[in-house]
Order: structure tokens, then C-alpha cells, then sequence
């Protein structure tokens, strides 16, 4: 929730940005060709570069830089999600980020992981997940492996009806726990 808030005044800090910028580099462009414009006044003291078709064009570039920051700004993040079901009342959908944070309760389970990076893609009947983890030194790789493979597998297809094409499991590192004095 705060990490949406502070998201929400960085994007109306970039867009206050590039309407400024976008204000100042037309502004610019006009008087740089020598159009009349209505903040003339401004830059009356550019007179000896009046018709320049030299920064006419740095100053459109600015502009197009600006316009597409403002394009950024407000541009709206696409949530991808995993079709659940299809009534013929409608579809039920889940998140990709509502299927990680269960995957990563899951992972909690598990004594033998310290570290884990989830990572969700979409296949063509469900969903592929990667988990990239850390594990102790005492762990028995394979065993933990197929045993969580399986227990992410079942637990999404039975408590939110996602198809779980597969779980790849990729040990990145084997933690060191910190040496006792």
C-alpha cells in the first residue's frame, strides 16, 4: 500500500516534469523559428539565435524526449494473469503476483530453504513457474526438490484451480550459516 502511494507521487512528479518541459520545449521551437507564440516575452534575451534552425531542432528533440517521459508517466501497468475458468456466466482469473506471494508461503514450509526468487510465466494451458533458491548445506537436493515441485504443483491446482505445467527448480547457492565464536 505505501509502495503504491509513493509510486503514485513519482508519477505525478514525472508528469508535472514533462508538462514543463513539454511547455518550455515548444515554447522553444516557436521562437527558435521565429513564430509568434504567446510567451514571447520569455525569451527575448535568445534574439541573436531567432531563426536557428540548429536549435529549432535540439529543442524538438527535447520535446519528443519529454513527450514520451509524459507517455511514461502515464502509461498503465498491465496486470498478467492466468485464466482460472470459463463459465458461460464468465471467466475467473488469477494474478501472477497472487499466484507468487502462495508459492511463497509455501516456501516458508521449508527449514531447508533460506532464499527464494519466484518467477511466473504463462503457458498455453496454465502456468510454468521457476524458483530459484539458497538452501543449507545439510539439505538433500533432490529429495527437497521433488517434494517442493510436487507440494507447489497440488497446492495451486486444488486451493486456486491453476494449471501447473511445471516447476523448475534452480539451487543457486548453498547457504553459509555464520561461524559460532
Amino acid at each position: 500500500m505505501k509502495g503504491d502511494y509513493i509510486r503514485m507521487i513519482e508519477k505525478f512528479f514525472l508528469g508535472f516534469y514533462s508538462f514543463i518541459i513539454v511547455i518550455i520545449s515548444f515554447s522553444a521551437i516557436m521562437y527558435f523559428l521565429d513564430l509568434p507564440f504567446p510567451l514571447m516575452n520569455l525569451w527575448t534575451s535568445f534574439t541573436g539565435m531567432v531563426g536557428n534552425l540548429e536549435f529549432a531542432i535540439i529543442f524538438g528533440l527535447v520535446l519528443l524526449l519529454s513527450l514520451y517521459t509524459l507517455y511514461l508517466s502515464l502509461k498503465i501497468k498491465r496486470v498478467e494473469l492466468a485464466q482460472i475458468n470459463m463459465t458461460e456466466i464468465g471467466g475467473v482469473s488469477i494474478s501472477f503476483k497472487a499466484i507468487e506471494d502462495m508459492v511463497a508461503i509455501l516456501m516458508k514450509k521449508y527449514d531447508a530453504v533460506k532464499d527464494t526468487k519466484i518467477y511466473i510465466n504463462k503457458k498455453e494451458n496454465g502456468v510454468g513457474i521457476k524458483l530459484y533458491l539458497s538452501v543449507t548445506p545439510e539439505s538433500n537436493i533432490p529429495e527437497l526438490s521433488a517434494d517442493i515441485q510436487k507440494t507447489i504443483k497440488e497446492a495451486l491446482q486444488s486451493a486456486a484451480g491453476v494449471e501447473v505445467n511445471n516447476v523448475n527448480v534452480v539451487i543457486k547457492d548453498v547457504f553459509k550459516a555464520a561461524k559460532k565464536a
